[in-house]
């Protein structure tokens, strides 16, 4: 067991502690890890924030990131139209 994005290879040392290689930003960690949480899984864009690999800090969302946001969304709400309109059956 151990931190989100930790492995035998690189191991996890908080917001860039020692600020060289094998370390990463905390916040990158936390946004990728939040996606998962959410359901969004891995992308296969090495800039976006869910790429399964940590190579860059992330400040904000890339298009990538925003596409898979938008199609969980819509996943989401043509559940819920489904779910009501048994519902009213």
């Amino acid at each position: 067991q151990g931190l989100p994005g930790a492995s035998a290879a690189r191991p996890f040392q908080g917001p860039f502690f020692g600020g060289g290689g094998g370390s990463y930003d905390v916040l990158s960690v936390a946004l990728h890890e939040l996606g998962h949480i959410i359901g969004l899984h891995h992308s296969m864009d090495s800039g976006a924030v869910m790429y399964r690999n940590f190579l860059q800090t992330h400040q904000d969302l890339t298009d990538n990131d925003r596409g898979a946001l938008l199609d969980l969304r819509d996943t989401c709400v043509a559940r819920l139209q489904e779910e009501i309109e048994e519902d009213l059956d």
